[in-house]
């Protein structure tokens, strides 16, 4: 008989920024939609799900209503009101937010220390330079600005410090790569971090709508997906489903 085990799976999402004055910030693209559903996805296995994400990115438990174009929009409450219900989510989901590099370094540290998950899934987009000489107040639009940067430490290498039984699932995203550059990034990247999986992709495939999955694990096996026409959220369904085998 096998025996279904209810884990704590922690989850980050979103971009992190970086402050060049008190208003203006260095950010990425990510709108946070992989890292939400991945982590909707462990909900709908039965986990408990911690999910950190950048302030102003997709929940898993936000609903996005366009009148003008959805055929049926009040459907969205209607699949909402079945999560909510299938996953006892009050029991089971927290939510929590960062904005800067700073916070999101802040936080992980924390919740991965006070929570110690089985698994730690950093599909967020973190900033991997900073500002070096932020301006303490609001640059004026006529003056020339010359910004420094600096390279930022790589937070994914202090994960298995801080919760050393933790499982850990990395992302890591290239352009105009070849499958062999993918998996030599992600090789590298489960050598430097101590990590148990790495997702790899490449930003070319998703903006053709032809996004494809590179699963790579420490033992130099790798498995490869592709989007499901029939299914939208069938890479997400693969990277859960192999984050639990872990």
């Amino acid at each position: 008989m096998e025996l279904w085990t209810i884990m704590k799976i922690l989850v980050t999402s979103g971009g992190t920024k970086v402050p060049i004055d008190k208003v203006r910030d260095i950010t990425n693209m990510s709108s946070g939609t992989f890292g939400s559903k991945i982590a909707k996805e462990f909900m709908l296995m039965g986990h408990e799900v911690v999910f950190l994400r950048a302030k102003g990115s997709k929940s898993p438990y936000s609903v996005n209503i366009d009148f003008a174009n959805d055929e049926d929009p009040f459907k969205k409450f209607t699949d909402l009101q079945l999560l909510f219900g299938r996953c006892h989510c009050m029991e089971r989901y927290s939510e929590h937010e960062y904005r800067t590099f700073d916070e999101y370094f802040e936080r992980l540290k924390f919740f991965v220390g006070v929570e110690q998950p089985d698994v730690v899934v950093l599909a967020a987009a973190v900033s991997d330079y900073g500002v070096e000489n932020p301006f303490n107040g609001k640059v004026r639009s006529n003056d020339l600005l010359t910004i420094k940067l600096k390279q930022l430490p790589k937070i994914i290498y202090y994960i298995k410090e801080w919760c050393p039984k933790a499982r850990l699932v990395g992302f890591k995203l290239l352009v105009g790569s070849k499958d062999y550059q993918l998996k030599s990034a992600a090789v590298k990247s489960i050598t430097e971090n101590k990590c148990d999986m790495i997702v790899a992709n490449d930003l070319q495939d998703i903006k053709e709508n032809n996004h494809k999955i590179l699963l790579v694990f420490p033992d130099g096996t790798e498995k490869q997906y592709k989007t499901d026409p029939k299914d939208p959220d069938y890479l997400v369904k693969m990277v859960a489903e192999h984050t639990v085998k872990l």
